[in-house]
């Protein structure tokens, strides 16, 4: 069967909007709050367990393209909704773990009780402004 050639106007398709975002790091692309992690980790890992990828597909039910992916820093190659429990997951299953850096920590609970005395000075307001209300209404 012969297949029609195609125009000489026709051009190829532009490349997918998401590959233009993942530059720098494993872990900007995957998990942006976490410090500083590159695919070669996994791979070097993964090595010295003396693991194949194929072995890791089947002892973390992960595709093993997927994880050749993470290990070459290409998490694009993964689709977005899984991407992140992708990498957990192969994280895991090497015995890796990334710690919270303690400064990050600190802002996190920083910035979590700023909102709860917002939200409290909200709160108060609003039951004041309910209370005067109430007194002022008509019996």
């Amino acid at each position: 069967m012969l297949h029609p050639r195609p125009s000489p106007t026709a051009r190829p398709a532009p490349p997918a909007p998401e590959a233009h975002r993942f530059h720098g790091t494993l872990t900007e692309t995957v998990l942006p709050d976490s410090p500083p992690f590159s695919g070669q980790k996994l791979a070097e890992a993964r090595k010295m367990r003396g693991i194949t990828l194929h072995q890791a597909e089947a002892a973390c039910g992960i595709r093993w393209d997927f994880l050749q992916a993470l290990e070459r820093g290409h998490p694009g190659y993964i689709p977005h909704a899984q991407r992140r429990r992708v990498f957990k997951r192969y994280r895991e299953f090497l015995g890796m773990d990334l710690p919270v850096a303690p400064e990050q920590s600190s802002q996190v609970r920083a910035a979590s009780s700023h909102w709860s005395v917002y939200l409290v000075i909200g709160a108060s307001v609003v039951l004041l402004l309910a209370m005067t209300l109430n007194l002022m209404a008509p019996f």
